[in-house]
């Protein structure tokens, strides 16, 4: 069986296995209570010409209560990644735009774990142990339940980290450039390929992102981008409205500490600061190493997500990428105990333990300790250890080395 068609199989295996979570969601009121309806409205009034309403609460849910039962509807995604992902939508029914959009999440994210396992270079018995691990993982369930599109960040990751391992750095800037749809979780990796002085991967992954800008400027219009900032501006003085306390991030652990809204806000973007500085240096020191977004990944999607000032929990899918590579540099010494904390952080963010921590003793409880932030925040400081101790090139083949072993495929 040649490499592609084991792909193939693989894909249509991870894509039956992820539509499995539909089946229980479906029965509870049939993907009601999610947000799909505020990129449905958007969609609606990008075509009626009135995008800068999206960020219009009263304008949003009186425009959702057209086609919706859900209640309140707002968006918080940058106008140009809404410019991309949602004017489609408009086109088919609600229902069947419901419908289709919750398939395209969930191929987007088979592929992508396609394409990760690629990257990696995993064996096919690895590779099935990917797909059920992504299948389990609370970050998944969340993106099909709620309807999140940053699957779109997801498979633009893997297929940069694919074309890095091809040594094609222009093709993977030009990927990773899907990424500045949240574009506070992907300056961590680029401070880490700044200060390794991969210049061109951040500067034509910067590059692309303004044009992006700039041609999807006018469908919202200075008053649109106005309207995102207040908006930003308001879930910040207002934590309760996005339920920052709940977020895998400092930003909410500070809240669950009775710190105010603005304190809270002002030292988690002061902490995000430091942090890109500190990844800066960090990949100074590793300039030589040549598959440099190893440890880039690793320490920039834990540590660098962790104190991130906004950040949910179902985006923490683009973490997976690096706490692959974490684990796989940290199975040469399975018994150690940096392995054994790194599995057991996991492991909470897998079902059903996550829905345990999140729904019963985050977002039900008054409980001050913010437990996925904690195993996130240790995932990134395992992470800066881990590529400090090993040698780079070594941690960059584990992969290819745990595969020779199971590899069925020629």
């Amino acid at each position: 069986m040649t490499k592609l068609q084991q792909n193939i199989i693989n894909l249509f295996f991870a894509i039956l296995l992820f539509s499995l979570w539909i089946l229980p969601i479906s029965a509870v009121g049939s993907f009601r209570f999610n947000d799909f309806p505020c990129y449905y409205v958007t969609a609606k009034q990008i075509l009626a010409g009135k995008a800068a309403d999206a960020y219009v609460i009263d304008r949003q849910t009186q425009e959702a209560h057209r086609y919706f039962a859900e209640g309140d509807s707002w968006v918080s995604d940058p106008p140009y990644a809404l410019a991309f992902t949602t004017p489609l939508l408009a086109a088919f029914a609600p229902a069947t735009a419901r419908l289709l959009f919750t398939i395209v999440l969930i191929v987007l994210l088979a592929f992508g774990s396609i394409i990760l396992s690629n990257a990696l270079n995993l064996s096919n018995r690895l590779t099935l142990v990917l797909i059920g691990c992504m299948a389990g993982c609370g970050p998944l369930f969340e993106i099909i339940r709620i309807s999140k599109p940053i699957p779109f960040f997801f498979i633009g990751l893997c297929m940069s980290l694919f074309y890095l391992e091809k040594n094609k750095e222009s093709k993977a800037a030009a990927f990773a450039a899907l990424c500045l749809m949240k574009p506070q979780d992907l300056l961590p990796l680029l401070a880490f390929a700044a200060g390794a002085k991969h210049i061109r991967f951040v500067g034509i992954c910067l590059l692309i992102g303004l044009i992006v800008v700039a041609v999807t400027f006018p469908v919202f219009g200075e008053q649109g981008y106005l309207n995102y900032f207040l908006f930003e501006k308001y879930q910040a003085e207002h934590p309760e409205v996005p339920g920052t306390s709940a977020m895998p991030i400092l930003n909410g652990q500070l809240i669950r500490l009775s710190v105010s809204p603005k304190l809270a806000s002002l030292v988690s973007y002061a902490c995000y600061g430091a942090t890109l500085v500190f990844l800066f240096f960090l990949g100074l020191l590793r300039h030589k190493t040549k598959r440099w977004w190893v440890p880039g990944t690793i320490v920039s999607l834990t540590l660098g997500l962790a104190v991130t000032p906004y950040m949910h929990l179902y985006d923490l899918i683009i973490a997976v990428p690096a706490i692959c590579y974490l684990l796989a540099t940290l199975s040469k010494k399975p018994k150690s105990i940096a392995f054994g904390l790194t599995v057991f952080s996991v492991l909470l963010f897998i079902q059903p333990i996550y829905a345990a921590i999140h729904y019963y003793y985050l977002v039900a409880g008054n409980n001050i300790i913010n437990v996925h932030f904690i195993a996130l925040l240790a995932l990134g400081v395992i992470g800066v250890f881990t590529i400090r101790d090993s040698n780079e090139e070594e941690s960059a083949n584990t992969c290819v080395k745990l595969s020779a072993s199971g590899n069925t495929s020629p």
